[in-house]
C-alpha cells in the first residue's frame, strides 16, 4: 500500500474512460492506481480501525475496482463528476461489504450454538428438536438486532460465559463504557423476553 498517489484532471479521467470503453484496457490502469489509493484513505477515514488487516483492505480495493471496471458504461458525466460518482460507489461498496461481513460473523455464532451444550440439548426427541430450532431462531433474531460491538459482547458474555471484566479487557474498553454498553445491549434484548418470563 506504499504507492505514490496518481493525479488526474477531470478531463484526463473522461479521456481514459472513453478509451477504456472503446476497448483500450490499459487506459484503466491510471484510474485503478489513483482510486486504489483513495479507496485506502476513505476506508480508514470512514471505518477507522474496523479493518486492521492490510491484505483484506487490499483485496477489498481490488474487488471494488474490478467491479467498477465492468460498470464504467453506467457513468454519466452530465449528472456528476467521475470523482463524485466514484466516492458514492465506494461508500455503497463498503456498506455492502461491512453488512455482509457482519451477517457472516453472526451466522457463524448462531451455527456455533449447536456445539454449546448448555444451550442445545442433543436428545433426539421431536419436542426437544422443536425447542432447539425455536431457541436458535430466537437467538438469531436477537443477534440480528445488535450492532457489531454488541454482537461481540453477546458472544463473549452470554454464549461463552466470560465475565464482563474479561470481555472489557478484550474489547479494550473503560469500565464505565463497558457497563453502559452492556446495559444498553440488555435493554435492546428486552423486547425478546417472553411475556410469561
Amino acid at each position: 500500500m506504499n504507492k505514490k498517489r496518481v493525479y488526474l484532471t477531470d478531463e484526463q479521467e473522461l479521456k481514459l474512460i472513453k478509451e477504456y470503453l472503446e476497448g483500450r484496457s490499459s487506459s484503466f490502469t491510471p484510474l485503478f492506481q489513483k482510486y486504489q489509493m483513495i479507496f485506502f484513505t476513505n476506508l480508514y477515514k470512514w471505518y477507522k480501525n474496523a479493518y486492521k488487516d492490510p491484505e483484506e483492505v487490499n483485496d477489498m480495493a481490488i474487488e471494488f475496482l474490478g467491479r467498477i471496471s465492468g460498470k464504467l458504461h453506467l457513468y454519466n458525466p452530465k449528472i456528476a463528476k467521475f470523482n463524485t460518482w466514484m466516492m458514492n460507489s465506494m461508500q455503497n461498496y463498503m456498506k455492502e461489504y461491512w453488512a455482509t461481513k457482519n451477517r457472516k460473523k453472526r451466522r457463524g455464532i448462531v451455527e456455533s450454538l449447536d456445539r454449546h451444550q448448555n444451550i442445545i440439548d442433543s436428545t433426539p426427541n421431536a419436542i426437544k428438536r422443536l425447542e432447539r430450532s425455536s431457541h436458535r431462531e430466537l437467538i438469531k433474531r436477537m443477534l440480528e438486532s445488535l450492532g457489531p460491538e454488541d454482537t461481540k459482547m453477546f458472544n463473549e458474555i452470554i454464549i461463552k460465559g466470560e465475565t464482563q471484566e474479561e470481555t472489557r479487557k478484550k474489547l479494550g474498553l473503560k469500565r464505565s463504557t463497558m457497563s453502559y454498553r452492556f446495559q444498553r445491549m440488555l435493554k435492546r434484548l428486552e423486547k425478546f423476553r417472553p411475556d410469561d418470563f
